[in-house]
């Protein structure tokens, strides 16, 4: 059990920094700024609304995607997934007005240090990934005192969104695996293995009870919107 809290003690002494912080500006009244606990708690459970949502879609998007263009269900579940995230990434830009954002990434380092530890009870390795991966780029999320700034906080964010490792590490295994071919064709193969993944990925989850699916989109997703939301803020 020590290894595994030991995992996720970066997000947790981050968080505990970033509640300390809060309470310290907000006793000096140094901050004008409400922590506005409602407000925080409502956009929590919002972020988690969408990835609920999400979790519905695959039918839907093969439904509409077959009726309207004609596409096979691996195509039109990726390419669903990809617009709903184009659309909630939208969505969640806009810089959060009379909420401390501060508060917002406390708990998503919070729910993140979770999600690992839960992770790491039941598959080491993808623990492993997200604890020398996927936190490094959350725990670089702070304020930023310019624009360009905010837009290179987003950059480190979207890095870390579920669609963008897969293609990632897709696109490194195309090249491992085929070194003769041209980069387009290894782009081409990463893309098909990226719709393909999507697929399994279902197939493994409504089939055979696999959770990866579910934990990815129900609690993995809705914590990279808080960190998206809050980024550079």
């Amino acid at each position: 059990m020590i290894p595994f809290s030991i995992m996720a003690a970066p997000l947790l002494l981050r968080a505990v920094s970033i509640w300390f912080d809060l309470v310290q500006s907000h006793n000096a009244q140094k901050d004008l700024t409400s922590l506005n606990y409602d407000q925080v708690c409502g956009i929590i459970i919002l972020c988690h609304v969408f990835g609920s949502c999400l979790f519905l879609l695959p039918s839907t998007a093969a439904k509409l995607g077959l009726s309207y263009f004609e596409f096979e269900t691996d195509e039109s579940v990726y390419y669903g997934f990809i617009l709903a995230s184009v659309i909630i990434a939208m969505l969640l830009m806009f810089p959060v007005k009379r909420i401390d954002a501060r508060a917002i990434r406390c708990i998503a380092h919070l729910e993140m240090a979770t999600l690992m530890f839960a992770t790491a009870l039941q598959n080491i390795s993808l623990a492993t990934f997200q604890a020398f991966i996927v936190t490094p780029l959350f725990l670089g999320t702070g304020t930023a005192s310019s624009r360009k700034g905010v837009f290179f906080k987003r950059l480190i964010v979207l890095l870390a969104h579920p669609v963008m490792i897969l293609h990632v590490v897709l696109l490194l295994d195309a090249y491992r695996t085929f070194p003769e071919e041209t980069p387009p064709s290894i782009l081409l193969k990463s893309l098909s293995a990226a719709k393909r993944s999507v697929m399994y990925s279902l197939m493994d989850s409504f089939v055979y009870g696999n959770k990866m699916y579910d934990t990815c989109i129900q609690f993995y997703l809705p914590i990279w919107m808080l960190h998206w939301l809050t980024a550079g803020q």
